[in-house]
């Protein structure tokens, strides 16, 4: 049982080390999750925000917020 969880345990830090490594150079971004606001006022005049955030392999970014 020791003797699987360690090959196991070896080829998942394989695989994701592979993954870091290639994403940045080759694959430019792997994004795990995005989160997007958009709130409109239900007013008459049309105004508003929207912005987001995205969460990758190296980190987030954060996008613009735009208010109307």
């Amino acid at each position: 049982m020791l003797r699987f969880l360690a090959i196991f345990s070896f080829f998942a830090a394989f695989f994701l080390l592979l993954l870091t490594s290639l994403s940045l150079p080759i694959i430019k971004s792997i994004i795990v999750f995005d989160i997007w606001l958009d709130v409109d006022t239900g007013s008459f005049l049309d105004s508003g925000v929207e912005g987001g955030v995205s969460f990758g392999v190296w980190g987030y970014c954060i996008s613009d917020v735009v208010v109307q």
